[in-house]
């Protein structure tokens, strides 16, 4: 299961999350779409379902949502964020 790496932690700031990476030092500053896959993350949603949870929360189709999950993914793994 993919969840956030043990070595960062995140605050909501409004309706985004910053992230700190404890281990380098660095900053992000999610979009509102990455905060609620962040969100989901943390509370180790299964997943098979973010996809449909980023359908329900905004106006995407569905296979648009699998792609911007995926790439979402890939892009948070690569900085060190969350691990599979």
């Amino acid at each position: 299961m993919t969840r956030p790496s043990s070595d960062v932690i995140g605050r909501r700031l409004d309706d985004r999350f910053v992230v700190v990476n404890l281990r380098t030092n660095h900053i992000y500053e999610l979009n509102e779409t990455a905060s609620v896959l962040w969100e989901l993350l943390e509370a180790q949603t299964d997943p098979a379902q973010l996809a449909p949870a980023i359908v329900e929360r905004f106006d995407v189709e569905s296979d648009t949502a699998q792609r911007d999950v995926d790439h979402t993914l890939r892009v948070l793994t690569d900085a060190g964020l969350v691990t599979a």
